[in-house]
C-alpha cells in the first residue's frame, strides 16, 4: 500500500492560542480514517489545512507524494463534508446540484445525468424545486 497523504508536524495558531500542534499521521491510498478528538482538539483546523483553506504555520502536508505548496491543486484532490450544513439560502435543491457540478467542471449531459440518479436514490423528486428553508421542522 502506498501513502495518499502525509501530514508532517503541523501547527497552526490563532493569534497566540494554539489550535494545532505538531500533527503528524498518515493515510494509506484506500484507507477509510477519522479525526477524533475534544471540542477544541483541532480537528477542523487540520482538515482546512489539508484542504488549503487554512496556511499553517509550519510543518508540511504532502499529498501523492507532492508537497502542498499549490492550495488550488490540492483543492481539487481533496473533498470535505462539513459537520455543519453548507447551502445557500436563496437556491433550490437543484440548484445546489447543478452548482456543485459547474464547480467541479462536470460538462452539462454528465451533469443531468448525475442529477437524475441523485434524485432517484434519494428520493427528491418532490424536493427539487424547494430552497433548504422549505426542509426545516418546526
Amino acid at each position: 500500500m502506498s501513502t495518499l497523504l502525509q501530514v508532517n508536524k503541523l501547527t497552526k495558531k490563532y493569534g497566540k492560542t494554539v489550535a494545532a500542534r505538531e500533527v503528524t499521521f498518515g493515510v494509506e491510498t484506500s484507507e477509510v480514517v477519522g479525526l477524533i478528538g475534544l471540542n477544541g482538539a483541532g480537528k477542523t483546523t487540520c482538515i482546512k489545512s489539508i484542504l488549503g483553506l487554512l496556511k499553517v504555520d509550519s510543518g508540511e502536508i504532502i499529498l501523492e507524494g507532492v508537497a502542498s505548496a499549490n492550495r488550488k491543486e490540492l483543492a481539487s484532490k481533496v473533498a470535505y463534508i462539513s459537520d455543519e450544513p453548507v447551502y445557500f439560502e436563496d437556491l433550490t435543491v437543484s440548484e445546489h446540484i447543478t452548482f456543485s457540478g459547474m464547480l467541479h467542471s462536470i460538462e452539462k449531459n454528465e451533469l443531468i445525468q448525475r442529477k437524475e440518479r441523485a434524485m432517484e436514490m434519494f428520493k427528491l423528486d418532490e424536493h427539487i424545486d424547494k430552497l433548504p428553508m422549505d426542509f426545516r421542522k418546526d
